[in-house]
């Protein structure tokens, strides 16, 4: 239990093993970056920094911010990073973005089962190739992943080499998640500043002072 608590809060001193241990690292290293990124848009716009404010003003937070000293803990933006981690390691959101782009299901036809295809000698029609795209999560199952999993007892692959394909997969996909968080954050600031140009403007501030 101890081992799995400081995983979570050093998430880059650990080696990931297997899928689950690949879950909670995104998930921990998404918490850590949400975290700071809650920062930066508490200081690039004031509208954010007082909701947060007037959400840990509220009572019952504000005594327990008091007995445990953190009126600079940035509560909300402690509960929205442990939103983002669930999201992260419940919803695997590195698969859904993975989905969005395409990105596993190019690297599974061009690096796995087209090498696989051409091993054996076969010559794919477009209507293969295609077929091939449309079945690639049961082809991946039965010409794959069945020889080359951390839980088979006796796998084809080396599970040294098993083990470093998926610590190496495991950092590309904090790379895309991070990416992802960082840029919806920048996208708010990008958008707060747009609307602060358009009021500042002579015209905006026209617009602004009209009844």
């Amino acid at each position: 239990m101890l081992v799995d608590f400081l995983k979570l809060l050093f998430p880059v001193f650990w080696s990931a093993k297997d899928y689950p241990d690949v879950l909670k690292r995104l998930a921990s290293i998404l918490f850590w970056e949400t975290y700071v990124l809650t920062f930066v848009l508490r200081a690039s716009i004031p509208a954010i920094n007082n909701f947060f404010e007037s959400v840990e003003n509220l009572a019952p937070i504000a005594r327990i911010l008091a007995i445990l000293h953190g009126e600079n803990l940035n509560f909300c933006g402690f509960i929205i990073s442990l939103v983002a981690a669930w999201i992260s390691y419940s919803l695997r959101l590195h698969d859904r973005i993975s989905d969005l782009f395409g990105i596993r299901a190019r690297f599974d036809r061009n690096y796995i089962l087209l090498p696989l295809a051409i091993l054996t000698g076969s010559q794919l029609s477009a209507f293969q190739l295609n077929r091939m795209g449309a079945n690639r999560d049961s082809l991946m199952r039965r010409v794959f992943y069945r020889y080359a999993s951390t839980r088979a007892e006796r796998p084809l692959v080396d599970r040294h080499d098993i083990e470093a394909a998926i610590e190496i997969w495991s950092w590309y996909w904090v790379l895309v998640e991070g990416t992802a968080v960082c840029c919806s954050a920048f996208c708010v600031i990008f958008a707060y500043e747009c609307a602060l140009l358009d009021c500042c403007s002579p015209l905006g501030a026209r617009l602004v002072v009209l009844p």
